[in-house]
């Protein structure tokens, strides 16, 4: 960390850009803070593999709390969703393991699996529910990157861009405190979570991303 910034290595180069590019136009908001993304002298956000962000001072994680988490979350997928008027696919084709883990729980693209996970993955799918909601831009790793400032404000962090329904995220978050946290799972944050068995999804997604071959992949 510089002086007042935080410096980061990226993976995703145009991922990346797309993200900062699309954060830096988010309006403020009273409900959350986002570290402000910091261009170079040329306006670039990406640089030699690396991202700027702005260092806010003080924060305390919400890691144990859920339902502040959910709220944040699907607030802030309102305001990118509003915010993003350009094109997408540069975060529906990345290639990270992850990425394609997420295709995979979504049937959108093949990953090969050991028998016993193909069996799960099976058991899985028949509990999917069909509906898929209205795609939105989601933060899909929202647990560990809401924290409160000084001042109450809840601020997020570290925004990993997906483009899925808004509740899907809200999902994750359900799912990690239940996997992680010994969350209880009628929690007020497990409520957006019902109607299109997205807890499922979320947990399914362990198994391929832990299966990905970056060589070996079939997509739709």
């Amino acid at each position: 960390m510089c002086e007042g910034v935080v410096l980061k290595r990226v993976q995703g180069p145009e991922c990346s850009a797309w993200s900062q590019a699309l954060l830096a136009d988010v309006p403020l908001s009273s409900e959350f803070r986002l570290p402000r993304p910091l261009a170079s002298s040329n306006g670039d956000y990406v640089v030699d593999g690396w991202i700027a962000t702005e260092f806010i001072p003080g924060l305390s994680s919400l890691r144990h709390d859920p339902s502040t988490i959910v709220r944040v979350g699907e607030a802030l997928s309102d305001v990118l969703t509003e915010a993003n008027c350009g094109d997408s696919s540069v975060v529906t084709q990345r290639q990270d393991r992850w990425a394609r883990a997420d295709r995979y729980v979504w049937s959108e693209e093949t990953v090969a699996l050991s028998t016993e996970a193909a069996a799960i993955a099976a058991n899985f799918r028949t509990r999917m529910s069909s509906d898929h909601g209205t795609p939105a831009v989601v933060h899909g790793d929202l647990s560990g990157n809401v924290f409160v400032d000084p001042l109450g404000t809840p601020v997020v962090l570290d925004f990993s861009p997906y483009i899925r329904p808004k509740r899907y995220a809200s999902a994750i978050v359900v799912a990690d405190n239940l996997l992680w946290h010994d969350g209880n799972p009628r929690s007020p944050g497990s409520s957006p979570t019902t109607t299109m068995h997205l807890p499922e999804r979320c947990c399914f997604a362990w198994w391929p991303s832990s299966s990905v071959q970056p060589d070996h992949r079939t997509s739709k």
